[in-house]
């Protein structure tokens, strides 16, 4: 992820595991194994604790086309 996502991404899960509500969804722009940047949107849902401790999560990402390409 580039900076602004990765903080935005740290911000989302912190307050989902503080219990509150935040978006289904959303944008964040990742950079691919070949090096292209790309937009992809991503859902952060359930997660699981242990010991009152978050243990997983689930997260799923999908590709967003660029139509200006």
């Amino acid at each position: 992820m580039d900076e602004e996502s990765q903080v935005l991404f740290k911000e989302r899960i912190r307050r989902k595991l503080a219990g509150e509500q935040i978006d289904e969804s959303i944008e964040y722009r990742v950079r691919r194994k070949d090096g292209k940047w790309i937009d992809t949107i991503v859902n952060v849902g359930a997660i699981t604790f242990t010991d009152e401790k978050p243990s997983q999560v689930v997260v799923i990402g999908y590709d967003v086309p660029n139509v200006k390409e």
